[in-house]
């Protein structure tokens, strides 16, 4: 009879004498230590998958952490622009006030500058020419 591992299912299955035969007695122990090792193969491979996935599970708990603190960072840095922003648009806005303001009162000075001009003219308009002195 052949060693156990080049017994093949074919063999096991054309073996025609009855239960009592010692090769279906010895076929039966070889699939129970096939079916054992296989079992304990099963349950190697399982035990390195669950090994996996639970450095994987770290790995994503890593970076989930990793990405809750960028998270919180980039919050922080768009609430300190968005309060920079703020500033900068009361600085212009005051800016925008205090320019028309200038520019209000630049032209109200400059329209008492005009009158001024304008009454001057009238003065000199209204004013008789200077006489020249008399020669004697």
């Amino acid at each position: 009879m052949a060693e156990w591992p080049k017994i093949s299912i074919d063999s096991i299955l054309d073996d025609t004498s009855g239960p009592q035969n010692p090769n279906t007695a010895r076929f039966n122990r070889i699939l129970q230590h096939r079916s054992t090792e296989a079992t304990l193969a099963l349950a190697d491979k399982l035990t390195g998958v669950m090994e996996t996935i639970h450095r994987v599970g770290q790995l994503f708990d890593a970076r989930a952490s990793e990405m809750k603190e960028q998270s919180r960072a980039i919050s922080d840095a768009q609430s300190r622009q968005q309060k920079a922003v703020f500033l900068l648009t009361g600085v212009i806005a005051i800016s925008t006030a205090m320019y028309t303001g200038i520019t209000a009162w630049s032209v109200y000075v400059a329209n008492q500058g005009n009158e001024i001009q304008r009454q001057l003219l009238e003065l000199q308009r209204q004013k008789p020419a200077p006489t020249p002195p008399a020669h004697s």
